[in-house]
């Protein structure tokens, strides 16, 4: 059973944020499945990627060092986007999944959960997917989260 199927859209101002998707478990059930996909990862876009760094660069690198960086840039890197995953139930935080992977499968329940989660009934109740914007270099990053409760005898 789907409970939550739902696209958000970050933008550059989003960067360094926190947003928190809110659900509702209307009954208890064996284990919970959330699909989390974004795009783009990568910034393939030389131009961009290059406007990015010079306007971030005095956040993470000293001022004495700043002439050193300017000169010895390189674009040669590839930029990502990245956004990552946590979970609460009832106020209760479980766990997260900070990992680069823009696609990713998680699940929850008394029996095991993924790795970052602790072992959680799908219980009912509410629930809150939290999506952790650690960077955002695009114009816009697309988020879907798929949120599944399986009975039993239903596969992930």
């Amino acid at each position: 059973m789907i409970v939550l199927d739902q696209t958000l859209l970050f933008h550059l101002e989003d960067d360094k944020t926190n947003r928190g998707v809110e659900f509702f478990l209307p009954e208890d059930c064996r284990a919970l499945r959330f699909e989390c996909e974004y795009s783009p990862k990568f910034i393939e876009d030389k131009a961009l990627s290059l406007r990015a760094v010079r306007a971030s660069i005095g956040r993470y690198v000293p001022r004495y060092q700043l002439p050193q960086y300017a000169q010895n840039l390189k674009m040669g890197e590839t930029l990502v986007n990245l956004l990552t995953f946590s979970l609460d139930h009832e106020g209760i935080y479980l766990g997260c999944a900070h990992r680069h992977a823009a696609h990713q499968v998680h699940t929850l329940s008394a029996a095991g959960s993924s790795p970052g989660f602790v072992r959680h009934g799908a219980t009912a109740g509410h629930w809150r997917a939290v999506i952790n914007v650690h960077s955002i270099t695009s114009p816009e990053v697309a988020y879907r989260l798929i949120v599944s409760a399986l009975r039993e005898g239903e596969n992930p």
